[in-house]
């Protein structure tokens, strides 16, 4: 960078930058929400400003070094807590539900090593525990609203009843005497 020698490119440059540092500072105010004060000199000496929210304040506070209250920062700082706040309650429901979820899985994983030697639904259900039943239940439930939504959504008028439901020819099930 160089410094400009022509006397009548000096104005066309300064004008050019100068709207350009106005832009970038004006954008800095509004994405940062900060206030800014500044004072540019052209090449014939003639001071320029730029101030946001304005010069006063800014010198004010700059010169004193306590700013005057400001009605709408408290309400702004409300809101703030109270977005941290919820979100702070949101992300720990959340790693609640992921505790939750991560027990689960580490239950399914014990089921699923004891039972390496046949599939759960080869398994003896006598040899279930409360917890292991409760899993199941659980898991049954699912998969039972899954698949009657799936059979709504596919346009089956008559979701299948229990009675409907064929059962294992090699099952206990109750019978109907």
């Amino acid at each position: 960078m160089k410094k400009i020698t022509k006397d009548l490119d000096l104005p066309v440059t300064f004008a050019r930058r100068k709207a350009r540092i106005y832009k970038i500072a004006s954008e800095l105010c509004i994405l940062c929400d900060t206030d800014i004060a500044m004072v540019i000199f052209s090449p014939s000496r003639k001071p320029y400003s730029f101030a946001s929210p304005n010069m006063r304040s800014i010198c004010d506070r700059l010169f004193k070094q306590n700013p005057p209250p400001d009605p709408n920062q408290a309400n702004m700082e409300a809101q703030r807590t109270e977005r941290i706040n919820a979100l702070t309650q949101e992300l720990n429901c959340l790693k609640l539900r992921f505790e939750v979820e991560k027990e689960r899985g580490k239950r399914l994983d014990e089921m699923l090593a004891t039972r390496t030697e046949k599939g759960w639904w080869e398994s003896s259900f006598d040899d279930l525990g409360k917890e292991e039943v409760r899993v199941l239940i659980d898991w049954f439930d699912e998969m039972r609203i899954k698949t009657s939504n799936r059979l709504i959504e596919i346009g089956s008028t008559k979701a299948p009843s229990s009675s409907s439901i064929a059962t294992n020819p090699g099952s206990k099930a109750p019978s109907s005497n």
